[in-house]
This record gives C-alpha cells, structure tokens and sequence, in this order.
C-alpha cells in the first residue's frame, strides 16, 4: 500500500474482510486485531520514510501474527513510551499494542527495511 492515511483505511477494511472469512462465527477478536494493526500501520507513517507499506496477518495455533513492513531504518528499534503527559496527543501507539497483544517485536527485512509485528490471541482450528 501507498504510505499514505487514506491507505490504511482501506487496509485495515481489507483486514477486517480477511479475518471475518477466516472466522465467520464471531467478530470477538476482530476489534483488537484492528487496533493492533491500526497503531503499526500509524507508526510506519509517522516514523519510517519509504514507498509503501506491507500489512500481513497469518493465523495458527491459537494466534494471530499482524505484521507492518516499512522502509524505516532497521538499527532503530520501534519502542514503547512511557509518557507521563496525559494531554499528549501522540506516543502511545507501541503501548496500546503491548497492551493488547500477547507478544510484538521487530525484524530487519533484507531490503534494508523493517518488519515490526504483534501476536494477538485467535481461535484455533477456525481458518477457512
């Protein structure tokens, strides 16, 4: 996708489409992964100069891998902040994702560039 914010609109309804033919029973675990993938899409925006973006999710195994791939600088580690502004309007989005996923971390991509992905709870056996 183009790095741009109307992109991630689109994205993350092409997410919600995927996940709900993946698990068309309940829309329960829908939300979070939205989130997730909303605060890593942010991130990649804000932080990380390239071309496009690369949004995948995977599931298996009880989990769902969402991963952001991005042109951003791969020896600079995405990290959580810990402000202490409550009227600050931006750096909560690796807190709202630590919050909600069960793990998330980053990986240099050999282009150079950097994947950073979370791991949210799924329900097994469900994929279609």
């Amino acid at each position: 996708m183009p790095p741009d914010e109307r992109a991630v609109g689109k994205a993350l309804r092409i997410l919600r489409d995927t996940l709900i033919t993946w698990w068309a029973e309940s829309e329960e675990y829908i939300p979070d992964a939205e989130l997730v993938a909303s605060e890593l899409l942010t991130n990649a925006l804000r932080h990380a100069p390239c071309d496009e973006l690369a949004l995948t999710a995977a599931e298996g195994g009880g989990s769902l891998l969402i991963e952001v791939e991005d042109g951003g600088n791969p020896s600079s580690e995405p990290t959580v902040q810990h402000t202490t502004d409550d009227n600050a309007v931006s750096g909560r989005g690796m807190t709202i994702v630590e919050a909600v996923a069960e793990s998330w971390s980053w990986r240099r991509l050999p282009d150079g560039g950097r994947g950073t992905w979370a791991v949210l709870p799924w329900p097994s056996g469900v994929a279609r």
